[in-house]
């Protein structure tokens, strides 16, 4: 049941919910899962009042929920943005703290050596995506060497670090 048939908004003396305003809401809570959907429509009503109180409005019209629905939808867009910077972060930062690992281990680290590394603290799919920066960047390689019997022991070992070369040449 959404909650402006609660009774919230259209109070004697108090603003009122136009219909138009309600159809934009409406719409642009479609996707949002049922779960959520009446907290959503709350939020943007809330914003959609804030601009209706500023224009001296009677009344929550389509124009006032248009702006709010805008509001709402950058708000969600700028905390994807940062969710996936941080992961990006997340993975750079863990990729630095296994090469510096791998240089301080001339005999390479092994899956097991590189978790212990990093206290057990990091989740699998961030270690093996860092791993794989690492490998993809050339900044450390991964072999196979046979024991003394069973499977292969997977080893990374830190690349030797490039030298800089200065092109004085250049313009």
């Amino acid at each position: 049941r959404a909650w402006w048939s609660a009774g919230l908004l259209g109070a004697p003396g108090g603003l009122t919910l136009e219909l138009n305003a309600r159809a934009v809401i409406e719409t642009a809570v479609a996707g949002v899962p049922s779960g959520a959907r009446n907290l959503v429509v709350l939020k943007i009503t809330k914003v959609a009042l804030v601009y209706a109180v500023l224009d001296s409005a009677r009344s929550i019209n389509a124009a006032h929920a248009q702006a709010a629905v805008a509001v709402f939808e950058y708000s969600e867009t700028v905390l994807r943005v940062r969710d996936a910077s941080a992961k990006i972060h997340s993975v750079e930062m863990i990729a630095m703290r296994i090469e510096e690992a791998l240089q301080a281990s001339p005999k390479g680290l092994s899956n097991t050596e590189i978790s212990t590394h990093l206290n057990g603290n990091v989740g699998q799919l961030v270690l093996d995506a860092a791993k794989e920066k690492l490998e993809r960047e050339g900044r450390a390689s991964f072999s196979s060497e046979r024991g003394t019997g069973g499977r292969p022991k997977g080893i990374w070992h830190a690349s030797k670090p490039r030298s800089k070369t200065i092109n004085v040449n250049a313009a």
